[in-house]
């Protein structure tokens, strides 16, 4: 049995942008008190749009909290 997935992470080492999906309560709420919603920010909290300067860093804090991503 295999956990269930808090994020969907789609974009590659190189990319400009990626995009974060939250797929879950929990992991929408912690986008909600985590991430700004500065910027073009459409989808917001359920889609994020991350530049790649960033990537790191958020995906330190979502690993911190526990949650689990999908690097699709």
């Amino acid at each position: 049995m295999t956990a269930e997935r808090d994020f969907e992470l789609l974009g590659q080492p190189g990319d400009t942008l990626f995009i974060l999906r939250a797929l879950t309560e929990p992991a929408r709420d912690w986008v909600e008190d985590n991430v700004s919603k500065e910027g073009y920010q459409p989808g917001w909290p359920t889609v994020v749009y991350i530049e790649h300067r960033y990537i790191t860093e958020l995906l330190d804090g979502i690993a911190t909290c526990g949650f689990i991503v999908d690097r699709g």
